[in-house]
């Protein structure tokens, strides 16, 4: 196994935001209602476009799959 770490495109977007839904459903399950999660996926997680379109959003790659994100 090995990892990767490199600067984050706009083209990662899409596996960056449904790395983001996982996490935060998961990490979310027995702390917040189902209703409440929904509601944070939708106003306060998500891509942060401008940190990737600064070069400080970053992806943590596994065979070409993204594993882990953050900036």
């Amino acid at each position: 196994m090995t990892i990767t770490i490199r600067p984050a495109t706009a083209a990662d977007a899409p596996a960056i935001s449904a790395l983001i839904d996982v996490s935060v459903r998961r990490l979310s399950e027995g702390y917040y209602s189902e209703e409440e999660i929904e509601r944070s996926l939708v106003r306060v997680f998500g891509v942060d476009s401008q940190l990737i379109a600064d070069g400080t959003y970053y992806v943590a790659a596994e065979d070409g799959e993204i594993v882990g994100c953050g900036g």
